[in-house]
């Protein structure tokens, strides 16, 4: 098997069973591997605290499931593999990110569902984590890139190529992240979501077929009401983005990190803003 990092856990959860990673078999009739045809959610375990969030992350998939008619998996096997996954890597301690996938199992090649229904295939996988902070204090460039995706990316499908090639554009022009627009509007990151500041008020994309719900953006609007800070749901125009004084990128790995230039061209005052400052400083709220 490919030499990995030592970042990677050496024991895999799959089909109920820990196991080292090297016994770890995916048929090639897997219809994950053939058709993308699978979903996914990543978690954060937070030394001292655990797993962050499961239950959120946990019904997200279960959406994601019902909407690819993927039926018969129990997530609530999950609640107790996952952080029996930690222990067993000896990461109990340390941050880490967890992966979890589900696809619709092992058939013979073809497009429509397999009748009768085949055991999905499930599979957790646990790696150590730094999180970003020298990016999360600086600020990140970010390159706009045209969405070509399809039309349900609300759906957190395996099917994730688009955004490979635009994460990949944007590393290549020496920014962070990619932000993907249609239609002249903002959409979100290719792993992350995204929110502005205007005026000391967040501004918001709202959820739709377009945009995936992100847990940590729903996290960070709840500290925002909290905080007292203004939300507005609402578009962001392209043509918004010299008027805005901050934007920031959201996600499980990103966690809150201000932009400061998107395609070269300085976002407010070219730092992090204060908006950004204070949600960070509070992240992550656990209790």
């Amino acid at each position: 098997m490919t030499d990995f990092t030592e970042a990677e856990g050496r024991i895999a959860w799959f089909h109920g069973e820990f196991l080292p990673l090297e016994q770890v078999s995916i048929s090639p009739f897997d219809r994950g591997f053939l058709f993308a045809d699978g979903v996914y959610e990543g978690l954060r375990w937070y030394s001292g605290h655990g797993v962050f969030r499961l239950g959120q992350h946990l019904a997200r998939l279960q959406v994601s499931l019902d909407t690819l008619r993927i039926e018969g998996v129990d997530l609530a096997q999950f609640e107790s593999a996952v952080p029996e996954l930690v222990r067993r890597n000896d990461l109990a301690e340390r941050d880490a990110t967890i992966y979890l996938q589900v696809t619709r199992g092992v058939a013979p090649r073809t497009h429509r569902f397999p009748d009768p229904a085949v055991t999905p295939t499930c599979m957790a996988l646990v790696r150590s984590f730094d999180p970003p902070r020298s990016e999360q204090e600086t600020g990140v460039d970010v390159a706009l890139v045209e969405d070509l995706r399809w039309g349900r990316c609300d759906i957190k499908s395996v099917a994730l190529l688009a955004n490979v090639l635009a994460k990949e554009d944007a590393v290549r022009a020496g920014a962070f992240e990619a932000i993907f627009v249609r239609d002249d509007l903002i959409i979100e990151g290719s792993h992350t979501a995204v929110l502005a500041v205007r005026e000391g008020v967040l501004i918001a994309p709202p959820n739709g077929p377009q945009i995936l719900p992100s847990v940590t953006r729903e996290v960070v609007l709840e500290m925002a009401t909290q905080m007292g800070i203004g939300i507005e749901l609402r578009s962001i125009e392209r043509s918004e983005l010299g008027q805005v004084d901050e934007l920031m990128l959201l996600g499980t790995s990103t966690e809150v990190m201000g932009v400061v230039r998107v395609d070269g061209r300085r976002v407010g005052a070219g730092v992090v803003g204060p908006v950004t400052r204070r949600l960070q400083a509070a992240w992550p709220p656990i209790g």
